[in-house]
């Protein structure tokens, strides 16, 4: 069965396919089954040979598949989201890959044509830069890339500037941040003064130990009172 997915875009240029990422998430067992089923007729086995690539797929050696579909047109097309783009020097889609990737869509209202192509991946690239330089901006490790429900790929640049004024912070909540770590490292000292404290009057009280004799772990709250425990262990009196 064929669960985990080799994704790429269009290059008009060339005229060829340039991977971006594999996926292997998203999909439940019974979705999973429905694609196998549903591509079954429409894939070639290759087993991972680079020989054997058709002319359309620029893919480097260590990326071949072991199955490829006959004709790219007949390719499902999934919108992938992922926590950020990355740089590899194994996709050949400009080296731009996605970090941690999920089909969280699949898109039976797109085609081949009208899917993200390279140009507009590479736009989609530039403008994370630039989303991730910006000032007072959160920055989440999981927040989804671009490629989102709707998107409109021609006013791109726009949806970066209204991502970033809705997650800027606003100063009064950095003063608040700041309190919070100021309150934070008062009770972090308050609890370290306790604990030095505690060892302290331990340390007193070994050092009252008559000789010969150990010290009980369990003070002068110790429940066993036999005569042996007593005459080994020193158990001081209670404050």
């Amino acid at each position: 069965m064929m669960s985990v997915f080799l994704m790429g875009v269009y290059d008009k240029d060339t005229k060829t396919y340039r991977t971006v990422t594999k996926c292997g998430n998203g999909h439940t067992d019974d979705v999973l089954d429905a694609i196998n089923k549903k591509m079954k007729d429409k894939v070639i086995r290759i087993d991972g040979d680079f020989d054997r690539l058709p002319k359309w797929l620029n893919c480097s050696r260590s990326l071949v598949p072991d199955f490829v579909v006959k004709d790219p047109k007949d390719a499902p097309v999934w919108e992938i989201t992922g926590a950020e783009f990355s740089k590899s020097d194994k996709h050949t889609a400009g080296g731009i890959s996605i970090r941690f990737p999920r089909v969280t869509r699949i898109r039976d209202d797109k085609n081949w044509e009208s899917a993200t192509s390279l140009e507009e991946l590479k736009r989609l690239y530039e403008c994370s830069k630039v989303k991730s330089d910006l000032t007072n901006v959160k920055v989440d490790d999981e927040t989804p890339l671009y490629v989102k429900e709707g998107m409109d790929h021609g006013n791109i640049e726009k949806l970066a500037e209204e991502e970033a004024a809705a997650n800027a912070v606003p100063e009064s909540s950095n003063k608040k941040e700041r309190k919070r770590s100021a309150e934070d490292d008062i009770e972090e000292k308050e609890v370290k003064k306790a604990k030095k404290e505690k060892v302290e009057d331990k340390d007193e009280e070994e050092a009252k130990c008559p000789p010969g004799k150990r010290a009980c772990k369990y003070g002068a709250d110790c429940y066993r009172k036999n005569k042996e425990h007593k005459e080994e262990f020193w158990h001081p009196p209670k404050k």
